[in-house]
């Protein structure tokens, strides 16, 4: 046996040589004891990102919105994904539920009492329920050693559920029916002012409360002397009272607004005096709900509304024993019995991150930052579903995350949106964020933002607008040319530099650039340069010239292409038939056959007819070439027909018409008209002229 040590500071490693003999091939080695006294240099193994470590997440539904509607109980199912993120199993979980646990039915559980190994997941159903209506919160708690603790909160409001008039509701307040409008329901205190519930009873004294400060102000009565407090309203207790018991004028303080204002009972603050049409539901119900002065006794037979009449001295009150409604002196003490309505849902918004009225993004680095927007239930009851819109610029506004859009939200229940300014471009944007659920209203917030530093995508022009360029020639065959054009490409003010400008035609064949004019030939333009060139048109005979596309383009801007076209004139086409006849062309008088040869296709741009006065050239005739193939030329006459006198006249056709090479017989449509009428020594002579055909 041998003995070996490691000494690590003051931990010292025993290594006991197990089976074998120093010196052979094989050793066996067993670690028997390990001993550190302080001394964190000896390491044991293991680390602590290893160790097991639980995640929770909603896979299904939402925790914040667990809600009934409708009176339908359960609710629809919320799943919960339980994980472990660490690299070793957890101990076995203990999953429990806390809060309102009455409205949470776990209803599916495959963690509690597992463990969980290393990346597995188990999962946790809970459904809402509910049997009246009202808001609820807990807790899902999970937890195992190892593992951790994870945690989410629960919440949820129930409602649909029909409440009878006169239910004691947990809190111990009193059901008294829905409001005027039918939309909310209404609560009152179990007793009347001045009294308290004994546990079966209403016991005590009723009190006799005035509605202003006890005072008879007497003649005039009227504003200046009784003090008007303008809360006419007869359907809203709640905003009545709030205004009536801030009076700080004549008549204040007003007592029987005061003391509901002031009221804590049942755990509850919010307690106001009914509007006049509100305190009438309360009569309807007033035998379920119990404890009211049936007597119809004055004054306590009688009990005060928040709403004040037109008579100035005098505010609504209502005789419980026949429902009576009449303006009562206000000084009066009437009976008083307090309401309160759970709020309505009301969605409030907050921006707890950025400024919407500077999501800028700056140097041309676009996103800017994140905008996140709360949106809170301030209500104590569920919204609607939520709609959640953007409006104005909205190609400069990137929603990346919403909670909101298609929840609902629970009593004091929040969900957010993120939104990004983004741009491509400088410039100022603005817009709208708006979130809307019924119930709950609707909020917005404006929106905007300016771009700055961004380079503007290079955007070439060219001028002028010039796309049709002519050429008069002269004579057939010789290359003449337009007046040169000079154009101008320019790249925009404030843009980024255009790469490789160049410019080209798709056709030269009666288009060119004058040699040496042009600049635009693959260079850069810079923000605001320009390059030029001229260009100008060519032809050698009179024809409609071949189009071309004058192109600019870049390696980095779109291309601009310019349409050219134009037409050749002017040029004269050489004789290729010269017919002379001292007869002229005549059919009858006598008939005189003329004949020519083309020895090739030819295109006839012009046929000339000349006789020697006094002959005779009417209008409109029309000469033709008769042979395989057989044409026809009109020739127009020079204004009148001429005759007599000296010298000759004459008439030409222009014409662009292919003839192919071949004999042809000089056909005349009208008799007569390049003779001297039989007379002899007169000539009539035909001129054809034209080019070698393509």
């Amino acid at each position: 046996m041998m003995r070996a040590y490691r000494f690590c500071g003051a931990c010292i490693v025993l290594a006991i040589m197990v089976g074998g003999v120093a010196g052979a091939a094989e050793y066996k080695y067993r670690i028997r004891k390990q001993i550190c006294q302080m001394d964190d240099s000896c390491q044991t193994g293991g680390s602590s990102d290893a160790s097991p470590q639980f995640g929770l997440a909603a896979t299904q539904g939402n925790p914040a919105a667990m809600n009934i509607t409708g009176g339908s109980s359960p609710g629809a199912n919320v799943v919960f994904t339980i994980s472990n993120t660490g690299e070793l199993a957890s101990g076995a979980m203990t999953v429990s539920l806390t809060g309102d646990t009455g409205n949470f039915s776990k209803t599916a559980d495959t963690c509690n009492g597992q463990t969980l190994a290393a990346s597995a997941t188990c999962s946790i159903t809970i459904q809402p329920v509910a049997t009246e209506n009202g808001s609820y919160t807990g807790t899902l708690q999970v937890s195992g050693t190892p593992g951790g603790t994870v945690s989410q909160a629960l919440s949820g409001t129930a409602s649909g559920f029909v409440v009878d008039p006169g239910t004691v509701v947990p809190d111990g307040s009193v059901y008294a029916g829905l409001s005027p409008d039918g939309n909310v329901p209404m609560y009152v205190t179990r007793c009347d002012a001045g009294m308290s519930w004994d546990g079966s009873a209403c016991t005590g004294m009723r009190s006799g409360i005035s509605w202003n400060n006890g005072t008879d102000y007497g003649s005039p009565y009227d504003c200046s002397n009784w003090g008007c407090t303008g809360t006419t309203s007869v359907t809203t207790g709640k905003s009545n009272t709030a205004t009536i018991a801030g009076l700080m004028g004549l008549g204040s303080p007003h007592q029987a607004a005061k003391y509901c204002q002031d009221l804590v009972e049942d755990g509850k603050t919010d307690w106001y005096l009914p509007a006049r049409d509100e305190l009438n539901v309360l009569y309807t119900n007033r035998v379920a709900i119990g404890g009211f002065d049936l007597s119809g006794s004055y004054p306590l037979g009688y009990y005060w509304a928040s709403s004040e009449t037109n008579l100035y001295y005098a505010a609504w009150a209502q005789r419980f024993s026949n429902a009576y409604q009449h303006d009562t002196s206000k000084y009066y003490g009437l009976s008083v019995r307090c309401a309160r309505t759970d709020t309505v849902a009301e969605l409030g918004m907050t921006v707890p991150q950025g400024d919407p009225a500077a999501m800028d993004i700056t140097g041309g680095s676009s996103p800017g930052d994140d905008v996140v927007f709360t949106i809170t239930n301030t209500g104590e009851l569920a919204s609607g579903t939520m709609t959640v819109s953007l409006t104005g610029d909205t190609g400069n506004f990137s929603k990346t995350a919403d909670t909101c859009n298609g929840q609902a939200l629970a009593a004091s229940a929040s969900c957010s949106i993120t939104i990004q300014p983004v741009a491509t471009e400088n410039g100022s944007y603005t817009g709208t964020l708006q979130v809307s659920g019924t119930p709950g209203g609707t909020v917005s917030q404006a929106l905007s933002g300016t771009a700055i530093g961004f380079v503007a995508t290079p955007e070439l022009s060219l001028t002028p607008a010039t796309d049709v360029l002519n050429v008069v020639g002269s004579s057939y065959g010789t290359w003449a040319y337009g007046s040169p054009v000079t154009y101008t490409v320019q790249n925009c003010v404030g843009c980024g530099t255009a790469h490789a400008v160049l410019s080209t035609l798709s056709s030269t064949t009666n288009f060119e650039f004058v040699v040496g004019s042009n600049t635009c030939i693959g260079d850069d333009l810079a923000d605001g340069a320009s390059c030029t060139f001229q260009l100008r048109s060519k032809a050698d005979r009179n024809q409609t010239l071949t189009p071309s596309d004058l192109v600019i383009s870049s390696s980095d801007a779109d291309s601009v292409v310019r349409p050219l076209s134009g037409t050749a004139t002017g040029f004269v086409s050489p004789f290729i038939v010269y017919l002379w006849n001292s007869s002229g062309v005549n059919v009858g008088n006598p008939p005189t056959v003329l004949t020519f040869t083309l020895a090739q296709r030819t295109v006839v741009t012009s046929v000339q007819a000349y006789q020697y006065a006094p002959g005779v050239i009417i209008p409109d005739n029309t000469i033709g070439f008769v042979g395989t193939n057989s044409y026809e030329f009109m020739i127009p006459s020079f204004g009148v027909a001429c005759q007599g006198g000296g010298g000759y006249c004459g008439a030409v056709g222009e014409y662009s018409t292919v003839v192919e090479a071949g004999t042809y017989t000089v056909t005349n449509a009208q008799s007569a008209t390049w003779s001297w009428n039989g007379s002899s020594g007169n000539r009539g002579f035909l001129q054809v002229r034209g080019y070698p055909a393509p």
